[in-house]
C-alpha cells in the first residue's frame, strides 16, 4: 500500500523547499516546536511512507539548522512519555541522515559524532534503552539495510555502533 505522501512525493520535492524558504526568511518565526512535534511522530509516519525521514531530513530540517531557524540541540526528539512511543525507525533513519550529511562536512565520521554527541547523545540512549525494552519498536537488521540503502554511509559499523544498532 503507498501512501499519499510516497504518491506526491515529486509534488512535495518541488514546492516544501519554497515553503522552507520563506519560513526561513521570516525573522521572528520560532518554528522548533513544529519541528520537534513533527519529528516525534516520524516513525509512526514512517511506516506508511518509507522516504519520509529521507525528504524531510533533506527538504526541512538541515535547511532549518543551516539557517539557525532551528538548533539541534533544542529539537525534543521523543514523546515525554515512553509509553507513547511504538515506532522507532524514522528516528534512527533521520539521525543516520544527519550523521552522514555531517561527515561530509567534518571529513570522516568519527569527527561526525563526535561533534553531534552532545547535542544528541540522550535521545540516542533513550531511543537504545526503548529498544531494549520493547524489540517490537524497530526491526533492527531491516533498519540496517534500509539506512545503508537511503545513505551513502561508508563507515555503517562506526555508525550502527553509535546508534545502538549494533554490539
Amino acid at each position: 500500500m503507498i501512501s499519499i505522501l510516497d504518491e506526491k512525493t515529486e509534488l512535495i520535492k518541488a514546492h516544501l523547499p519554497k515553503i522552507i524558504t520563506e519560513i526561513i526568511n521570516q525573522p521572528n518565526w520560532s518554528v522548533t516546536k513544529g519541528v520537534s512535534s513533527f519529528i516525534q511522530e516520524i516513525s509512526d509516519m514512517a511506516v506508511d511512507s518509507l522516504e519520509l525521514p529521507v525528504w524531510f531530513y533533506h527538504l526541512v530540517l538541515w535547511p532549518l539548522i543551516d539557517s539557525k531557524k532551528v538548533a539541534l540541540k533544542d529539537i525534543e526528539w521523543l514523546h515525554a512519555e515512553e509509553d507513547d512511543i511504538y515506532s522507532l525507525g524514522g528516528h534512527f533513519k533521520l539521525l543516520a541522515q544527519l550523521i552522514c550529511h555531517r561527515a561530509k562536512m567534518a571529513g570522516n565520521y568519527a569527527n561526525a559524532i563526535s561533534e553531534l554527541k552532545p547535542m544528541i547523545v540522550g535521545v540516542v540512549e533513550q531511543m537504545i534503552k526503548k529498544c531494549e525494552q520493547d524489540d517490537s519498536v524497530v526491526d533492527i537488521e531491516e533498519l540496517k539495510a534500509d539506512i545503508c540503502k537511503e545513505t551513502d554511509l561508508t563507515e555503517p559499523n562506526e555508525v550502527f555502533k553509535f546508534l545502538g544498532l549494533s554490539q
